[in-house]
């Protein structure tokens, strides 16, 4: 749902599942979840 306040509407946005979603389609390739040292491996010092 979209709200346009300028309008005072709203708009029902109709989406469709992306098959090649590497989350939600056919074949994930993300099924886990990282913590934030491991997706940034921030080295300091280097």
């Amino acid at each position: 749902m979209v709200f346009d306040a300028l309008r005072m509407e709203w708009k029902k946005l109709e989406l469709h599942k992306d098959p090649a979603c590497p989350l939600c389609g056919e074949n994930p390739t993300i099924t886990d979840l990282v913590t934030y040292d491991q997706a940034c491996e921030l080295k300091f010092g280097e």
